[in-house]
């Protein structure tokens, strides 16, 4: 662990100087790939400048804290490839994929750039505001750690979460046949709009496919357990084997969105992979944008068709970064747009989001998602775009609720870093370990919101995580 250590630190001796190269570099790219002709004011050329340089800088340095996990990799990987830059590349060049001959007021432009760079430099804040207890490189913090659950526990929870894997697979078998897997995302889609509401989709369709998706998560941690402590690890394999099959049919990338899919990929990634490694967290972060601007639209285009058909080619950078798969940065300025006409929510779509759970039968003015809203405004014929979180706290509150909720929300990460890295260090798991890793492989789909539409999913994964973990520590 001393060892450990040094390298740690020999390694991120360089890494403000690293940082500023890799910020430098990426600003670079993004202003040669821009459109000087374009009419957007020099005030918001060079905010738009910072949000990107900032961020870039940030999750350098992230990449190498001794502590840090994969959930900030991810968060800033969110961040800087899916949002930033495309949003950089849309607005300077003005070719957005939702465009519909809507002008965007340089207004509009100087308030949705302000709302990123207060959200990335207070989340910042709030990840560093403290340091969690059994967040050092010392085993001393060991002994004070909670009491962590036995490996039987593991065994039946993970155990469990297979069942209901094995069940929700059975239904949605029962219920649609087993052509339905075979399915692509756009003729299922196309079909179930026809006979079911939203809600409906959601719990009889999304609902058994995260359910699916938990038994990867629970089965990997018991893997990787298992493997530190020097155990049997064949069980485990078995058990994670079952639970890549079951997905593999479940959640392929045929018939679902690619946000499913994806996290997925990152559970295992969260759970399997070294993240104590700056290396590691660096390679990631660095194949990102390759998964991303590649792979996202070429996923999306073959999985939107009503039938399956092969006939499709890659996009160019500047045709990926001008997708529909990235418009963060133009549903923020929609959002934008119509709280300057319609006014602030005043917390409606956050209390709606902390209680999804409640019907809206029972409480018949509870929001609805905010990129729905703001598409409709703006008047796009298709209204299932993303609200990313930064514009969600704007919505509400103004700039309070972005400087406000954006600190928590760091705050709330540094707290979830801990839990794994607890895990990765001293071996601990507790219910919030599963959490933890839950939300890391959700952090794509929180970010890009809507946050209403997030927390269901977060929601089911909090709940189904409790209730396995009750039964499992309650069996003799």
């Amino acid at each position: 662990m001393r060892q450990y250590a040094q390298q740690t630190s020999a390694a991120s001796g360089n890494k403000h100087a690293l940082a500023l190269l890799f910020s430098a570099v990426t600003l670079t790219f993004c202003i040669l790939i821009s459109d000087f002709s374009n009419q957007i004011s020099f005030l918001n050329y060079i905010l738009l400048c910072l949000a990107l340089t900032i961020t870039c800088y940030f999750a350098i340095l992230a990449a190498f804290e001794p502590t840090g996990t994969f959930l900030t990799t991810l968060y800033y990987s969110y961040m800087l490839y899916m949002f930033i830059i495309p949003g950089f590349f849309q607005t300077t060049n003005g070719k957005f994929f939702w465009y519909l001959n809507y002008r965007y007021t340089d207004f509009s432009i100087t308030i949705s750039a302000a709302i990123v760079i207060l959200f990335v430099i207070c989340v910042e804040r709030g990840r560093h505001s403290f340091h969690p207890k059994g967040m050092r490189l010392s085993p001393s913090n060991a002994p004070d750690l909670p009491r962590s659950l036995s490996t039987p526990q593991i065994y039946r929870i993970a155990l469990y979460s297979l069942l209901l894997a094995l069940g929700a697979m059975a239904y949605l078998i029962a219920r649609n046949g087993i052509s339905f897997f075979f399915m692509t995302r756009g003729s299922i889609s196309a079909e179930a709009t026809v006979n079911l509401s939203s809600t409906d989709i959601g719990l009889l369709i999304a609902a058994p496919r995260y359910i699916c998706l938990l038994a990867i998560l629970t089965t990997a941690i018991l893997l990787r357990r298992t493997l530190k402590s020097g155990g049997q690890p064949l069980i485990p394999f078995i058990f994670l084997g079952i639970a890549i099959v079951i997905n593999a049919l479940v959640n392929n990338p045929i018939s679902v969105s690619r946000g499913q899919f994806m996290i997925e990929i990152f559970f295992l990634i969260t759970t399997l992979l070294p993240p104590r490694s700056v290396r590691t967290r660096l390679y990631i972060f660095a194949i990102f944008p390759l998964a991303l601007y590649m792979l996202l639209p070429a996923i999306t285009k073959f999985n939107r068709l009503k039938n399956i058909e092969l006939d499709f080619h890659f996009l160019s950078l500047t045709e990926a970064l001008a997708h529909g798969d990235f418009d963060g940065f133009q549903s923020v300025l929609n959002v934008v747009s119509y709280v300057s006409e319609q006014g602030l929510y005043y917390g409606k779509q956050i209390s709606s989001s902390i209680f999804v759970f409640i019907p809206r039968s029972i409480w018949p003015w509870k929001g609805t998602p905010t990129g729905v809203d703001a598409a409709e405004y703006v008047g796009y014929f298709f209204t299932n775009v993303s609200s990313p979180l930064p514009v969600e706290f704007y919505v509400d509150f103004s700039f309070f609720g972005v400087v406000f909720f954006s600190y928590l929300f760091g705050f709330c990460l540094k707290l979830l870093e801990a839990r794994l890295f607890q895990f990765y260090q001293y071996g601990l798991i507790i219910t919030t370990t599963y959490i933890a890793a839950a939300i890391t492989g959700l952090m794509f789909v929180f970010m890009r919101g809507a946050l209403l539409s997030a927390m269901s999913a977060v929601t089911l994964f909090v709940l189904a995580i409790y209730l396995i973990s009750y039964v499992a520590r309650r069996v003799l």
